[in-house]
C-alpha cells in the first residue's frame, strides 16, 4: 500500500472482458511497472488498464455492480442464504455472528461477481479489516443500519439493477 492506503494492479482485458491482473504492486510500482505490463499486454493481444483502489468501497461496489448484473440462480440463493443469516445474527444482537455474516454475505456478492481475481482481492482486503468491522458492529444503531443497508443492497442486487446495488453499497462503505 502507498502512504495514503491506496494499492494498485496492473491488469490486462481478457478476451472474456474480464480483468486480469498481472501483479498486485504499491502505487510507485504500478507506475514503474507500466513499461513491462504494457509490454505483456502488447504480446498477448490485450488492453492494458492500471487499477488503483483507494480502499475497500472501490472493490465492493465494482464487486455488487457485476453481480447484480449477472449472478447466477445459485449464486443468487448463497447471497439470499447469508443475507438471511446476517439478518438473523443482527435480530440476535450477536456481535461475533454479525461479523461472520457480514463478511459471508459480502464475499457471496463478490464471488457472484464471477471474477476470481477480484474475489481474491476483495477476500485478503476483509480479511484484513474483519477485526475492525467487529469492532465498528459495537457502536450503537450500527447493527440497525447495517441491515438497512443490506437490504438496499440485496433488492437491488436480486433486482438485476446493478446502479442501485453499486450506490447502495457505496453508501453502506462509507457509513
Amino acid at each position: 500500500t502507498n502512504d495514503d492506503g491506496s494499492e494498485g494492479v496492473a491488469a490486462f482485458l481478457g478476451r472474456d472482458g474480464t480483468w486480469y491482473p498481472l501483479m498486485g504492486a504499491d502505487l510507485a510500482r504500478v507506475d514503474s511497472l507500466r513499461p513491462v505490463a504494457q509490454r505483456v499486454a502488447q504480446e498477448a493481444h490485450r488492453r492494458l488498464r492500471l487499477l488503483r483502489f483507494g480502499s475497500r468501497e472501490e472493490l465492493e461496489v465494482i464487486a455488487v455492480r457485476f453481480a447484480a448484473a449477472h449472478h447466477t440462480g445459485a449464486q443468487g440463493e448463497r447471497i439470499a442464504a447469508a443475507f438471511a443469516a446476517n439478518r438473523q445474527a443482527i435480530a440476535a444482537g450477536d456481535w461475533e455472528a454479525f461479523g461472520d455474516t457480514d463478511q459471508a454475505f459480502h464475499l457471496a456478492i463478490a464471488d457472484a461477481a464471477g471474477n476470481p481475481y477480484l474475489f481474491a482481492v476483495l477476500s485478503a482486503v476483509r480479511q484484513m479489516q474483519r477485526d475492525i468491522i467487529g469492532l465498528m458492529a459495537t457502536h450503537v444503531g450500527t447493527l440497525a443500519a447495517a441491515d438497512t443497508q443490506h437490504v438496499t443492497i440485496f433488492a437491488a442486487l436480486m433486482a438485476g439493477d446493478a446502479d442501485a446495488a453499486a450506490a447502495a453499497m457505496h453508501a453502506h462503505i462509507r457509513y
